[in-house]
């Protein structure tokens, strides 16, 4: 049975935006016809695609900076900040977050829970190991405004399992050459994972996720994403390829 969306426009694209990027390949398009009618507007957009075992699963997937996550950046850009804001300025965005709570199914119909602008952590976070190997998880923040806990290791570092690296395009036409660059953050829940199941056939439900900035020792919410349920055994590799367009 088709599953169809009954609160979401399209097939899983999250909210309206006029700037709309359904793949990861639209990217270079928007931006070339942006700079083209005269528009620099300061987008800072995410855009997703996800596999299982190296098969694309989903594409039309972007994310929302969440207010948050905009609050980091503007400390980032121009040093300074806000009284009332704890200082983040030697943060980065460096770890993911999976959970449970970013949809339900009711008969055919898939019903997303969010993102919201003033989301501070996953909806239903999900404990990405037992233990911290290598000292890769931290807890996540939590959401008290929305009576979400903190939990034990569900923040997991994207590096080394997965890559965080810089990508330079020449597909945005400026006379003074290649100036158009993406960043990109794979972010994987290995084989293997969460090391908590007690087999390899038994398999957590995967319907959001979520980037975090950090300091290596608390995190803070800087994207989140919700999408229709995944059913990922232990056994397989879950990839949640993100692209960071500014």
């Amino acid at each position: 049975m088709a599953l169809s969306f009954a609160n979401k426009k399209d097939h899983g694209c999250l909210f309206y935006d006029p700037y709309d990027i359904s793949n990861v390949e639209q990217a270079l398009p928007l931006l070339t016809q942006l700079k083209n009618c005269g528009r620099n507007d300061g987008l800072v957009k995410g855009v997703v695609r996800t596999f299982e075992n190296g098969i694309l699963v989903d594409e039309c997937l972007e994310n929302l900076v969440v207010a948050n996550g905009r609050k980091f950046v503007a400390q980032r850009l121009f040093g300074t900040r806000h009284p009332s804001d704890a200082p983040v300025f030697d943060w980065n965005i460096s770890h993911f977050g999976i959970g449970s709570g970013g949809a339900t199914i009711s008969g055919a119909n898939v019903n997303l829970i969010g993102p919201e602008v003033c989301d501070l952590d996953l909806n239903i976070p999900t404990a990405q190991s037992g233990s911290p190997p290598n000292g890769q998880h931290l807890p996540s923040p939590g959401d008290s405004v929305r009576g979400i806990n903190s939990v034990d290791y569900a923040v997991k570092s994207i590096e080394p399992s997965g890559l965080i690296d810089i990508i330079i395009s020449d597909g945005l036409d400026c006379a003074y050459g290649p100036t158009f660059s993406y960043v990109r953050c794979v972010c994987v829940k290995s084989i293997s994972e969460p090391n908590y199941l007690p087999t390899d056939d038994d398999y957590i439900m995967i319907n959001e996720s979520a980037l975090y900035i950090s300091d290596d020792a608390q995190t803070q919410l800087f994207a989140h994403i919700c999408f229709p349920p995944k059913y990922v055994e232990k056994k397989s590799e879950f990839v949640i390829e993100w692209y960071i367009l500014c």
